[in-house]
């Protein structure tokens, strides 16, 4: 029994911990800035932000400065006064180009950047879904967690209370060996599940803590309701219309990545056209003395030219057909990777749905257990106070009663759950969820 007492004691001290003042909407809020999978979806977005702007230079006037230095010794360009010591040559310039026609090369791929960073978006948006979702899951269960165990140890307390006055009821004469054995057997399941309940609340504070980051003391007890209107009746739809998958982020990611692709199979198709560009450059050379014994240096007048230059590929050892054919098979997987998404949507509307309306009918029952339960337990009282009771029936009564309120808790708590995934799967979930 000492050691039973522990063990409610240390339970009791998990439970009494639950006491803080952290709302849902706070704790979705801190899940959504210490998960790591959403600074991953946000680093992705920068990165394809990056990209777009890397993407989108070619398009920019090119600008670099050059410097050059030689030395040269032997005969002068007409044969005659051969160079005895070798001569230095300084060069120094600026070299501007800009491409002014590809064919759509580089416009392909920036718009293809576009939609890759558009997709990274929305990757982000349908991972912060997730992780509100998984956020609303772990504060449910702490809250849920604390109500079972308050409800386990009222039947813990319930039964020995009935356990020590079926020893009182021998004792006078009244009762019989099998009542305190019914009685203490009882009293053994309720130990149970004050230590099943005691380990979910250790189990949910510390997967609170993990998907939140703020330990589940700073939960409270009293942000969400669980007297929920039983008698409702939740009505959703049960088919999945392709309207309704358009409003999902994955969806929308899916297709902006065959948009991406199919942008990318443009601009690799591009690469067999020519390029055309001009450029321009201006400098000065210097030319170091000829001589050891000469002091002067021998400066040229600036320099400077104009042009356009035209590519045309002819050969690139297939880089150009190589590329086609991956783009376009990054097509196809793009295409199938929507299709695989859509297929993997649609199941989890379907069992979102068939989820809240099982949540919903089975709140009705349990409701109507409690009900029923509390019902018994109060006659069951009332006769025994009148004296024409049975202990043991009251007994079982409050078992009975305790029992059928833990399973209404989690009802009402699974019912908030199965809302909050239905959202999700309609693409709706935000952290203002309530």
């Amino acid at each position: 029994m000492t050691k039973v007492l522990a063990c409610i004691v240390s339970a009791a001290v998990v439970s009494s911990a639950f006491a803080g003042s952290l709302s849902l909407h706070d704790a979705i809020v801190s899940s959504l800035v210490h998960c790591p999978a959403n600074e991953a979806a946000a680093a992705a977005v920068q990165t394809q932000s990056a990209n777009v702007e890397a993407v989108r230079s070619p398009l920019l006037p090119q600008l670099s400065a050059a410097g050059q230095g030689t030395i040269a010794g032997g005969p002068t360009s007409s044969g005659q006064n051969p160079i005895k010591d070798p001569q230095s040559q300084f060069y120094a310039g600026l070299a501007l180009s800009q491409t002014i026609l590809d064919f759509g090369k580089t416009p392909a791929k920036l718009r293809s950047a576009h939609r890759g960073f558009d997709a990274a978006r929305f990757d982000s948006a349908y991972s912060a879904q997730t992780i509100i979702l998984s956020t609303i899951q772990a504060y449910c269960a702490v809250l849920s967690a604390n109500d079972r165990f308050n409800a386990a140890k009222d039947a813990f307390d319930a039964a020995q209370k009935h356990s020590d006055l079926a020893r009182a009821q021998l004792a006078n004469g009244k009762g019989t060996k099998y009542g305190i054995a019914a009685a203490d057997y009882t009293l053994a399941n309720a130990k149970l599940a004050v230590i099943r309940a005691a380990d979910s609340c250790r189990i949910s504070a510390v997967n609170f803590e993990v998907q939140v980051g703020i330990p589940a003391s700073s939960v409270s007890l009293d942000s969400l309701p669980v007297a929920y209107d039983s008698s409702a009746v939740i009505s959703v739809d049960t088919t999945v219309d392709t309207s309704v998958l358009l409003l999902r982020p994955d969806h929308k990611a899916a297709s902006e990545r065959i948009e991406a692709a199919r942008l990318s199979l443009s601009s690799a198709r591009a690469a067999h056209l020519p390029t055309l560009s001009a450029n321009g450059a201006f400098g000065y050379r210097a030319l170091a003395p000829a001589t050891v014994g000469d002091k002067v240096w021998i400066a040229d007048r600036p320099s400077w030219s104009a042009g356009a230059l035209l590519s045309v590929p002819i050969f690139s050892g297939f880089s150009v057909k190589s590329s086609v054919d991956a783009a376009r098979a990054s097509l196809r997987l793009a295409n199938a990777n929507l299709d695989a998404v859509d297929n993997a949507a649609k199941q989890e509307i379907l069992y979102a749905a068939s989820n809240l309306i099982e949540t919903n009918l089975r709140l009705q029952a349990s409701k109507q257990a409690f009900d029923a339960a509390t019902l018994a337990r109060d006659i069951a009282a009332e006769r025994l106070t009148n004296g024409n009771g049975d202990p043991l029936l009251l007994a079982d009564a409050e078992s009975a009663s305790e029992s059928s309120r833990a399973g209404y808790i989690q009802a009402g708590y699974d019912l908030f759950v199965a809302r909050a995934r239905y959202e999700k799967s309609l693409g709706k979930l935000t952290p203002d969820f309530k």
